[in-house]
């Protein structure tokens, strides 16, 4: 009798963990801490651009632990476009390579996800842009 208990309890933490949103951090791939924007690039229609982006004022990304997203910086600039709802976040490891994905709190559908690369103390976000496009941060805290 205990052990048919035990296994009924097993089952349902199994079907409640199952039944989660799947928006949280997955650790050992590096992403959490406070990421300063220091480069933006895309395709307007001819060519690939790639720009700096200045230290002051400090635009960046922040990614805890517990899985929350926080923006500082210019709210009408191209980073916040793609961030403006996102509040959650989560970075699997696909075929394809690390995906971000992102969630809102605010609006249930409102998901979106970015292809990110690692390199040293850089992190570069490749949005789902038509022509192809990128953030790239360093890390600093």
């Amino acid at each position: 009798m205990k052990t048919i208990y035990f296994l009924s309890k097993a089952l349902f933490l199994l079907l409640l963990i199952g039944c989660s949103d799947g928006i949280g951090p997955k650790n050992g791939y590096g992403i959490v801490g406070e990421w300063r924007l220091f480069e933006r690039g895309g395709s307007p229609g001819s060519g690939y651009y790639t720009e700096p982006v200045p230290a002051n004022p400090l635009q960046s990304l922040t990614f805890t632990s517990d899985g929350q997203i926080y923006k500082v910086g210019d709210s009408k600039g191209a980073l916040f476009y793609f961030f403006e709802n996102a509040n959650r976040f989560r970075v699997d490891s696909t075929e394809k390579g690390l995906l971000l994905w992102t969630k809102s709190k605010k609006k249930d559908k409102d998901e979106s996800y970015y292809h990110i690369k690692f390199q040293g103390d850089t992190l570069t976000l490749y949005p789902p842009c038509i022509e192809g496009c990128h953030f790239a941060f360093v890390k600093i805290r």
